[in-house]
Order: C-alpha cells, then sequence, then structure tokens
C-alpha cells in the first residue's frame, strides 16, 4: 500500500507527499531491524544466563570428583606406603606378608580423574557470550580453561604411569579369588596374594619398585588435584568467573 502511494505522489508530481512516504518506509524497515535485534540479543543474555549456571554446576560437580579422588588416593598411598614399611623393614610373619598383599592391590591401578569441561567450553568458544564478559573475566576465563586442560593431561599421564612396572608382573605375586571392584561392585576383579615369604620378598631387588613408582604417581597426581581445586573453588566463589 505504501508503494502504491508513493508511486501515486511521484506521478501527480507532490513530493512532499513522496518523502513523508519514503521517509515511513525507511522507518518501518529501521524498527524492524532493530527489534530484530532486540530480540537476538534479548535471547543471547538468556541464553548466557543459562550457560553461566551450567557453569556453576560444573565447577561444583568437578569440586566434588576432585575431593572423591584426593580421599581415594590418599586412601591408597596409605596401604602402598605400608607395604613398603615392611619392606624397607623386611618385617617378619603374616601380618607383613598381608601388608604387602594390600599395597600390591592398591597399587594395581591409578585412581582416575576426568574433569568436566563442557559448560566452561560453551561460554569460551561463543564470541556472543564472551561479548557480555568484561575484559578482564574474559582472560580469566581463557586462563583458567588452559590451566585445566594443561592439568589433566598431566593426570592423563600420571594415570598410565603405574602400568609401565605393574606390581602383577612380579613372581611373586599371584591371582587369588574374586572380589568386587570397589569402584562398582557389580563389577569382580581377581584379589593379589603374595606367594613367597618376607625373606625371599626382600632379597628381591626389584620387587619393591613398583610400590615406589606407584607412591611417586599418587604423590603428583595428589598435588595436581589439590590445585584443582584451589582454581575450582576460586572460580565457583566469583574470584575468577564471568560477572
Amino acid at each position: 500500500m505504501r508503494l502504491r502511494s508513493i508511486s501515486k505522489n511521484v506521478k501527480e508530481q507532490n513530493w512532499f507527499a513522496v518523502l513523508l512516504d519514503f521517509f515511513i518506509v525507511v522507518l518501518g524497515v529501521f524498527i524492524g531491524i532493530q527489534l530484530g535485534n532486540w530480540n537476538d540479543a534479548r535471547h543471547t543474555r538468556s541464553a548466557f544466563v543459562e550457560a553461566k549456571d551450567n557453569l556453576s554446576a560444573e565447577y561444583q560437580a568437578n569440586l566434588e570428583m576432585v575431593d572423591k579422588f584426593i580421599e581415594d588416593v590418599e586412601a591408597r598411598t596409605k596401604l602402598v606406603r605400608g607395604a613398603i614399611s615392611a619392606l624397607r623393614e623386611c618385617e617378619k610373619g603374616d601380618q607383613a606378608i598381608e601388608q604387602v598383599a594390600k599395597g600390591a592391590n592398591a597399587a594395581r591401578g591409578t585412581p582416575t580423574l576426568h574433569l568436566r569441561q563442557t559448560a566452561l567450553s560453551k561460554i569460551t568458544t561463543n564470541d556472543a557470550y564472551l561479548s557480555l564478559v568484561e575484559k578482564k573475566d574474559r582472560e580469566h576465563l581463557k586462563e583458567f580453561e588452559r590451566r585445566l586442560s594443561q592439568a589433566q593431561a598431566t593426570l592423563n599421564w600420571l594415570e598410565e604411569r603405574p602400568f609401565e612396572n605393574h606390581i602383577e608382573d612380579s613372581a611373586h605375586i599371584s591371582n587369588g579369588h574374586l572380589i568386587p571392584l570397589s569402584a562398582n561392585e557389580s563389577v569382580m576383579i581377581r584379589n593379589l596374594t603374595v606367594n613367597a615369604s618376607m625373606d625371599e620378598i626382600c632379597s628381591d631387588q626389584t620387587f619393591a619398585g613398583p610400590f615406589y613408582l606407584w607412591e611417586r604417581t599418587a604423590t603428583f597426581q595428589s598435588l595436581r588435584a589439590r590445585q584443582i581445586r584451589t582454581w575450582l573453588s576460586e572460580a565457583r566463589d566469583g574470584r575468577n568467573e564471568a560477572s
């Protein structure tokens, strides 16, 4: 209808009416574009608020996993160090054998920690979300993501270390009866037993090697996990988080 009016006014050479109609058309297009932009911005901000909520939940979930991981590492380390102590002192008797067996079972694998980074990545890879974050907070998020990725890479490497010199390869270790896997009681695993005397074990210079390797690995796992816990706590409390 507006185009017909413009055409009619041009034919009648009513230039004031032409300009008025043209202005109305341009204004309508401008308002339409602005309304579209406003709607997109509102949708983006709403999605960003949801993304931030997901990030906070991810921080908390990771903190809970890290706490459980550290607890697991410490429990296993206590058993492994008990075995190391018995071997270093070359203690005698069934109690010492049992102590070494417990340490061997604890050292047959390392605890696993795989951090969640989905919510964090969703924000750091979205330019629209980042535009809603202050510059200093964007830098904090990027740096936090970098440190978290590096820490995860270190944890992945440490997880595999004990298997390069595994306790189960020793001739003094045998597979015993089936027991539930601690992480999943529906999964069964063979219990490790010691098939030699303490005198035989102590005289084997290579037997204690896997225990020491596991202990070193667990020490660095615990150290890395504690660093991650500090970073996550800071982020959760808002010291390094988007505002």
